[in-house]
C-alpha cells in the first residue's frame, strides 16, 4: 500500500499541508483551519506526516495519531525557514508557510536527520504517559525519557496493514518487564515503574520464518531512565 507523506506547519490558527500526489506527481498544498485539519486526516487512509520538532509538536502528534496516521518529529535545523515571520506581509507569509511544510516533509528522506527525543508528559496523578507508533521495522519516538520511581503508561499504537509487532523492554535489575502484543491497527496500553536510571533498549522481537526479526532489521529504540 503506497503512503503519502505530508509536511504540516503548524500554527495557532492556520495550519498549511504539503504533499505530493502518488498518482499523478502532482505537488498539492493547502490551508485548513483546526477542525478542518482533524476532518481531512480523519477521512484519508493512514499517512505519515512531518512535523517540525517544537513546543507544541508533541500535542498535535498525540492528536494525529488517533486518527491512525504515523508522525515524524524532524529536529528543528533541518526544516529551513525564513526568519522573522510575524514581521512578513500577507504573501510572503504564504510562501514562508509552504517553505516549512516542503523542507519538514522532505526532512524524512535525509538520512542523517536525527529526531528528538521525547519526554514523558507528567498528568495529575503523577503517571508519565507517552505514546509510540510502531511501523514497518520501526518505533516513533525512538528515544523516550522518563524519571525514575514514577509510574509509566505507554500507549503503544500499530499503523501497520499486515504486520504484527510486539513491545519488549526488559531489565529486571530496574524493575523493568513488559512484552506486549500489538496487531496492525490496533492500540495497547502498558503500565510499569522503572526503578533504576540508565539507558534501557526496547524492541519487537517478532521473526517470519526464514527472514531476520524485525529487531534485526532496526525495530528497537532506547528508554532513558532520569534520577
Amino acid at each position: 500500500m503506497k503512503v503519502t507523506t505530508f509536511g504540516l506547519d503548524l500554527a495557532k490558527r492556520v495550519f498549511q499541508l504539503h504533499w505530493v500526489d502518488i498518482e499523478t506527481g502532482e505537488i498539492c498544498r493547502r490551508q485548513m483551519k483546526l477542525k478542518e485539519l482533524l476532518e481531512f486526516f480523519g477521512n484519508r487512509a493512514p499517512a505519515v506526516i512531518a512535523v517540525e520538532a517544537c513546543s507544541s509538536a508533541h500535542f498535535w502528534r498525540r492528536k494525529l495519531v488517533a486518527l491512525r496516521s504515523e508522525v515524524k518529529l524532524i529536529a528543528a535545523q533541518f526544516p529551513t525557514v525564513l526568519p522573522m515571520r510575524r514581521f512578513l506581509h500577507r504573501v510572503q507569509r504564504r510562501v514562508v508557510f509552504l517553505t516549512v511544510a516542503l523542507a519538514t516533509s522532505l526532512a524524512i528522506a535525509q538520512p542523517g536527520a536525527p529526531l528528538p527525543p521525547v519526554t514523558a508528559e507528567v498528568g495529575p496523578d503523577g503517571v508519565q504517559r507517552a505514546s509510540i507508533t510502531l511501523d514497518s521495522y520501526s518505533f516513533t519516538p525512538t528515544r523516550l525519557i522518563v524519571q525514575a520511581g514514577r509510574s509509566v503508561e505507554l500507549t503503544l499504537t500499530s499503523v501497520t496493514t499486515l504486520t504484527p509487532h510486539n513491545f519488549i523492554l526488559k531489565d529486571a535489575a530496574a524493575g523493568l518487564s513488559v512484552a506486549q502484543e500489538v496487531r496492525p491497527h490496533e492500540t495497547e496500553k502498558v503500565i510499569f515503574t522503572p526503578t533504576k536510571p540508565g539507558i534501557y533498549v526496547f524492541y519487537c522481537d517478532k521473526k517470519l520464518p526464514f527472514f531476520p526479526s524485525h529487531r534485526e532489521q532496526g525495530m528497537e529504540g532506547q528508554l532513558e531512565v532520569r534520577p
